[in-house]
């Protein structure tokens, strides 16, 4: 049994061990080409690997606390949910892999374990690792999951992470988890053990939702969404919402617009699914009531004031949010999450940019070379699926530009979401790096129900499929939005 403590802590309710004397290093290294039974390389015949791959396919759900890196693993969505909601492990990183949660012949426990004094939670197999955290004060919890100690070609490797000042402990599947956690002072302690991944996912977009949120809409389009996605988590496997912008229609002195929306934010809050929204021309200074141009000698200026968005959508509500370009502001900004066994970053790029903004972008895409970027911003294409030649006649540059100078030279970039015109198109580009980049626009300004874009992609199938669905109707458009396409060209 579980239960939070006096400090908040979620902790396990029963114990197996006694705690050892002495004072274990955390930090011991283990060769990283070693198995972690210490038997060196494995060599599988095929039938053997094909068994161990088979054998985990239960869920194993992570949430982390993002005041001190502690992490919670459990095969218990119903345990992770708690934890998220009351024991402050609020950033839901979906399901880190998969493995067993029951006992299976050629699969070991990997043990949960606990260190009173501090909260932290800790995993490893049997051996001299587990023994080193007992000396440490860690103590061995009744659960924990079941994973191979050898690997497979199948199976991805988790290592382990330390943090020397503290002794925290993180695992990581990917080269873009462990260079995150290096960077934030861990040490990479090799291989702990093996697991399975789950390579299907789904991504939401929501498009242009300005006329969900009028005052006296009756039901709140935005609320229903936001209840649909969070009710359909596990059956979608979501792991990413984002927004292209023009959430609201104009602001107000009351930000009555801005409340109705904020309404299905927290909802999106509660659930831990990380998000994240694009600034629009209507969620900006520069548009006025009514939707035409506040002032048309400083539109440009006003385009760049987005206070009431950053109040009602801002730092505080992004999860898994990694930097901004300015301080306080999601207007250019980046999150990072992992999900289908590889990496993924999504950027945030203000409409129409200043080249500053642009520059910034550029150096965020280079130093995340192991993450597939998704860029996200309001206006690229036309509504005839065209790149888009001008600036808005207010903005500093144009979509054009920002192909050739932004997104076309960054070789990890395989996705840009935009809305802004038209109803749905689709264009094709191939970067400098012969890199494909999908470039997908949905906005059809609806007032009668709630589309939502739905991407569906499959990292090993190395392909994804897009639809375009409103809850609020049980409807899937028939335009041609739906779709195909084979050969992303992940990085893996």
């Amino acid at each position: 049994m579980r239960t939070v403590d006096g400090l908040g802590r979620w902790v396990a309710g029963v114990t197996a061990v006694v705690l050892l004397a002495g004072c274990g290093s955390v930090a011991e290294t283990r060769a990283p080409a070693s198995q972690p039974d210490g038997t060196g390389p494995a060599h599988h015949d095929a039938a053997s690997r094909q068994d161990l791959c088979s054998l985990m396919t239960d869920a194993v759900h992570q949430r982390i606390d993002p005041r001190t890196d502690n992490s919670i693993l459990t095969t218990s969505r119903a345990e992770a949910d708690t934890a998220q909601h009351d024991g402050g492990f609020s950033d839901d990183d979906g399901v880190a892999f998969l493995g067993s949660a029951t006992a299976r012949e050629g699969l070991r426990l990997v043990h949960h374990l606990l260190r009173p004094a501090t909260g932290q939670h800790a995993y490893t197999l049997e051996g001299r690792r587990l023994e080193d955290l007992i000396r440490d004060g860690y103590i061995l919890q009744e659960d924990g999951f079941f994973a191979s100690a050898k690997s497979a070609d199948c199976l991805e490797a988790v290592h382990e992470l330390v943090r020397a000042k503290d002794g925290q402990q993180r695992l990581a599947i990917t080269d873009g988890q462990r260079e995150e956690l290096m960077a934030a002072g861990f040490a990479d302690l090799g291989v702990s053990f093996f697991v399975a991944t789950d390579t299907v996912f789904t991504l939401a977009v929501l498009p242009d939702t300005q006329k969900e949120v009028h005052p006296g809409r009756e039901p709140n389009l935005f609320l229903h969404r936001a209840q649909w996605l969070a009710s359909n988590e596990d059956a979608l496997d979501l792991r990413y919402i984002t927004h292209t912008g023009d959430v609201v229609d104009w602001d107000t002195p009351g930000h009555e617009q801005y409340k109705l929306a904020h309404e299905g934010v927290a909802v999106l809050d509660a659930t831990g699914i990380p998000y994240s929204f694009a600034v629009g021309n209507h969620d900006a200074m520069a548009t006025a009531v009514g939707g035409s141009a506040r002032d048309g000698a400083n539109t440009q200026a006003q385009l760049r004031h987005t206070e009431t968005f950053n109040t009602y959508f801002g730092v505080d509500h992004v999860e898994n949010l990694r930097g901004t370009f300015e301080e306080g502001k999601v207007d250019n900004s980046y999150s990072t999450f992992t999900a289908g066994g590889v990496d993924w970053l999504v950027l945030h790029l203000e409409l129409w940019p200043r080249l500053r903004a642009v520059h910034w972008a550029s150096e965020v895409l280079a130093a995340h070379r192991y993450h597939n970027a998704i860029i996200v911003t309001h206006s690229f294409l036309e509504a005839d699926g065209s790149i888009s030649q001008d600036n808005g006649g207010y903005g500093n540059t144009s979509p054009q530009f920002v192909l050739d100078h932004l997104v076309a030279r960054a070789p990890n970039v395989r996705f840009v979401l935009s809305g802004h015109t038209g109803t749905w198109a689709h264009s094709e580009q191939q970067g400098v790096a012969g890199n494909p980049i999908h470039i997908i626009q949905t906005a059809y300004h609806d007032d009668a129900t709630n589309p939502t874009r739905l991407i569906e992609i499959d990292t090993q199938a190395d392909s994804f499929t897009t639809s375009v669905y409103a809850p609020y109707t049980d409807t899937t458009k028939q335009d041609g939005s739906a779709f195909t396409v084979e050969g992303l060209e992940l990085i893996e």
